[in-house]
């Protein structure tokens, strides 16, 4: 089956789950978890280390951390349809200009001013009437990116079922928003970043969460306010 959608809204990629980090991390067995949130400066992925310039204690701090081989990186990034590939997982809202009916609801104009109530041998108000009409719509789909026409600015993809398949027209200058779980060098410098940090009683620190926003997407990055979290003592 297949059903054709232009949908001329904002369109959400959602690769993977995103790591959550919180602002404050308890003290569980010696260990203690923080939040570090700042600008990327430097990132060695050989090493494993990223600094960060953020704030500690009200002051303007630069740290170096070291990312731990299990730590999940998830980085939020901006791109054209050009951006998207087969296989990737995508949820989508927008107009539908055009819907495969698997159920339809019809009645007649309502009566004018003073006519009788249920025109002519209708029933007033039937059990099963039909929901007011509005003057927008707005749908909405999950799946799974199947094919990308750029020049078409189209994509096709398969809803959860495996067989469905719905056609997304994309303008040309919509912005998809993406999430994605990457490797370190990934990362880029101006990145801002939010860490989930762990501390041993020695105070060695250790990146075992991170989340990234694109520098230019400063309607998604996360607020620096507070710089370092509290949560089990600061970082300095």
């Amino acid at each position: 089956m297949k059903r054709g959608f232009a949908l001329w809204m904002v369109v959400a990629l959602l690769v993977c789950a995103v790591a959550s980090a919180g602002a404050a991390w308890p003290l569980i067995w010696g260990w203690y978890y923080q939040t570090v949130v700042g600008t990327v400066t430097a990132v060695n992925a050989a090493n494993k280390t990223i600094t960060i310039q953020t704030t500690i204690r009200g002051l303007p701090s630069t740290v170096t951390l070291s990312v731990d081989p299990s730590a999940q990186i998830v980085r939020h990034s901006t791109t054209l349809i050009s951006g998207l590939k087969e296989g990737d997982q995508i949820e989508v809202a927008g107009l539908p200009l055009v819907i495969q009916a698997s159920k339809l609801w019809a009645s007649a104009p309502s009566p004018a001013a003073g006519a009788p109530a249920g025109g002519t041998g209708g029933t007033a108000n039937p059990s099963n009437a039909v929901p007011s009409l509005r003057p927008d719509a707005e749908a909405r789909a999950v799946g799974t990116v199947k094919s990308v026409d750029v020049d078409k600015r189209q994509a096709v993809i398969v809803l959860p079922d495996g067989k469905t398949e719905v056609t997304v027209v994309v303008p040309a200058d919509l912005k998809v928003e993406r999430r994605d779980v990457v490797t370190l060098d990934k990362v880029q410098v101006g990145d801002k970043a939010r860490a989930r940090v762990k501390f041993s009683f020695g105070g060695q620190a250790v990146i075992v969460a991170l989340e990234v926003f694109e520098a230019q997407a400063s309607a998604t990055t996360p607020s620096a306010a507070g710089g370092t979290a509290t949560g089990g003592g600061g970082t300095g």
